[in-house]
């Protein structure tokens, strides 16, 4: 993961983060993706991030997410281009 996308994570990360927990929670979550996702989507990748199983995701969880998700789109860029 490149610094920049990183660092860029951690601002959304403490953008979504309202009451300044450091955590996510799922109604933070839920604000930050708007009302075009349903709420048992929301709800499915809330728990899918949330591998602890604490309720509340945090920036580790989140920056994991977002590499494996930028690795995805890497991968199918390849295969296509194949």
């Amino acid at each position: 993961m490149t610094l920049h996308r990183a660092l860029t994570t951690e601002l959304k990360f403490i953008q979504a983060d309202t009451d300044q927990s450091r955590l996510i929670e799922m109604c933070e979550l839920r604000d930050l993706l708007g009302e075009d996702v349903s709420d048992l989507t929301i709800e499915r990748t809330f728990n899918e991030i949330d591998t602890d199983k604490s309720g509340t995701l945090d920036f580790l969880e989140v920056l994991t997410v977002v590499d494996c998700l930028v690795q995805r789109v890497r991968m199918d860029l390849s295969v296509a281009v194949w």
